[in-house]
């Protein structure tokens, strides 16, 4: 899938290039910019973790689990989403 393809969202698309200016980045950092607060609700990190989720089976990101308890995971583009 390319990142031009029209079945990719405008959120998507921006996700995508939010991981590739950023090098990486977890579902925290990624509420938070999108909401464009440090402050976000529940809801709006499970849509965020819906559209990442999506991406991920598209194949142009990845993640991976970070160490520690609760720590979560830290998303990267592919070589496809590159």
């Amino acid at each position: 899938m390319d990142v031009s393809d029209p079945r990719l969202t405008d959120l998507r698309k921006n996700l995508i290039k939010i991981l590739y200016f950023c090098r990486g980045g977890n579902i925290n950092v990624l509420t938070q910019y999108f909401n464009g607060t440090l402050e976000y609700t529940e809801q709006q990190k499970k849509q965020m973790t819906n559209q990442l989720s999506r991406l991920k089976d598209t194949g142009l990101i990845t993640s991976r689990k970070l160490e520690g308890k609760n720590s979560g995971s830290m998303y990267y583009l592919t070589p496809n989403g590159l």
